[in-house]
């Protein structure tokens, strides 16, 4: 095994660090996600186990994005060029407080769901994760799986910076640095 410098351990240590620290971070949205799919399968079962609550479609809103993907074999020219271009539906509804919320939606949902509509909104701590028309109903994530989310990112990056670096061997050949900067052999 080759000698690791003192630096070397500082970014390994710290790398750890941000680890343990990203897997505390994500304990308590861990929690309340699996309380969330308690209650998902709870209303499977036919039962109301989500809070409702009588609110209206006060906005629809339809819009793409388009990105644009360049491929290259060698690092030098663009071979292949690809676009893609996505649709996105949106949804506004309006709670029984006023508050208003957006959210995307699927194309079938957003067809069903119209300006002035009434709609239930399925709730769960408050939060809406549901909303129901005419008959169809689109479902979200809570707070806490987005949070669950970026911790578990975070974490996995920092697992992967730590094992890169320990993993590695501190140098590079002449060979690789020759490759990396597109020189030719002497």
């Amino acid at each position: 095994m080759p000698k690791r410098s003192l630096g070397r351990w500082i970014v390994v240590a710290l790398g750890l660090g941000v680890l343990v620290t990203a897997l505390a971070g994500a304990a308590d949205p861990y929690r309340q996600t699996r309380e969330f799919r308690k209650v998902v399968a709870c209303e499977r079962g036919a039962s109301k186990c989500f809070g409702s609550e009588v609110g209206s479609i006060v906005g629809r809103r339809i819009h793409t994005t388009t990105s644009t993907t360049h491929t290259d074999g060698t690092g030098q020219t663009y071979t292949s060029t690809s676009t893609t271009t996505t649709t996105h539906y949106e949804v506004t509804w309006q709670r029984a407080d006023d508050s208003r919320q957006a959210r995307g939606m699927s194309s079938s949902f957003y067809s069903k769901a119209k300006e002035r509509q009434s709609a239930t909104l399925r709730l769960w701590r408050d939060e809406v994760v549901g909303v129901e028309v005419m008959g169809d109903a689109h479902w979200f994530l809570p707070k806490s799986g987005a949070a669950l989310n970026a911790w578990l990112y975070l974490a996995f990056s920092a697992l992967g910076f730590c094992c890169g670096d320990c993993c590695s061997t501190g140098g590079t050949s002449r060979r690789a640095r020759r490759i990396a900067s597109h020189q030719r052999p002497r």
